[in-house]
């Protein structure tokens, strides 16, 4: 196996990111050493991985590690973590695309490539790309009985009718329909305290997951560009039943055991008075589909495979 460093920013807040997703916890869940940025220059492994989570002075430490001839550094994969990155404005995050084709200079996407993301990967050159998902954390995993949990469909996340226009349309079903309303279960969004915002409430990370499971469903959205966003692996945590929309990258893996839905207000209510034994089957398989097909040492091979092809 590949000896993969992930680097992280020394001055980033990462205890105030709201998900595990990013920082540290990212690499330790694939059981990659995590290191500090500041400590590229002296470290030997095979392959670098970049968070992308960056500082103004991190930009200098990157360009002095890169000033070096690619022949005697490691290759460095920047981690994309959004369809719409390339777009962002901050210079931190520019940086990061700004240095393709660059000799040595590569990207690991989180998602499948698509959006803004996809039509920078389309334009590379001499860097590559290879894909690295959301690793399944056992560890996490919440056991609670689904007999015990309110029947109740579980919401929540950022709202946006643009890109997130089927969740989008169940909130809106939640503030008009009082009958509807009675079959959801609504978190509202905690905020983004890591970039300057406020923190609204305090269900975030494991207790984020312990939250869901107190209900029998966990509503599932892809975004407008049908991508496996952390909350599917969050709702196998929480050992719910999911319910929404299947993102590409795992409409082989989970059709079985995924009640593919409309959440039109009939279909709500039919979905929360499912026979408890079903809702159990389908939860059960759904976490032991996840538990299969993003297991970090399975994951790990299959990065090692493309890395191999690439470079």
């Amino acid at each position: 196996m590949l000896k993969k460093i992930f680097f992280v920013s020394r001055a980033f807040p990462f205890s105030l990111v709201i998900y595990p997703g990013s920082g540290p916890e990212f690499g330790e869940a694939y059981g990659w050493e995590v290191r500090y940025l500041d400590e590229m220059a002296r470290t030997t492994c095979d392959i670098g991985i970049v968070e992308n989570r960056l500082r103004e002075g991190d930009l200098d430490i990157l360009e002095h590690f890169l000033s070096a001839p690619s022949g005697v550094r490691y290759p460095i994969f920047f981690k994309v973590s959004d369809p719409d990155m390339p777009a962002s404005p901050h210079r931190s995050t520019r940086y990061v695309f700004e240095q393709k084709d660059r000799p040595g200079v590569h990207y690991l996407s989180v998602y499948d490539p698509i959006g803004p993301a996809g039509d920078f990967f389309a334009s590379l050159s001499a860097s590559r790309v290879v894909r690295a998902p959301f690793p399944y954390d056992v560890r996490r995993e919440v056991d609670r009985p689904i007999a015990g949990r309110s029947r109740q469909v579980f919401v929540s996340g950022a709202r946006s009718r643009r890109l997130y226009p089927f969740r989008e349309s169940v909130f809106r079903r939640f503030t008009i329909n009082p009958i509807a309303r009675s079959a959801l279960a609504r978190l509202p969004h905690p905020g983004y305290p890591d970039i300057g915002g406020t923190l609204r409430h305090t269900v975030i990370r494991d207790k984020y997951v312990e939250y869901a499971a107190h209900y029998t469903h966990f509503l599932l959205d892809p975004s407008r560009y049908g991508v496996e966003l952390m909350k599917y692996t969050e709702c196998a945590y929480a050992g719910s039943v999911p319910v929404g929309m299947i993102p590409r990258s795992l409409s082989s893996t989970v059709a079985h055991c995924f009640l593919g839905s409309n959440c039109r207000t009939l279909e709500l209510l039919r979905t929360v008075r499912m026979p408890i034994d079903e809702m159990e089957a389908i939860a059960n398989a759904y976490r032991g589909a996840l538990r299969v097909a993003r297991d970090p040492a399975r994951l790990n091979t299959e990065l090692d495979d493309q890395i191999s092809r690439l470079l």
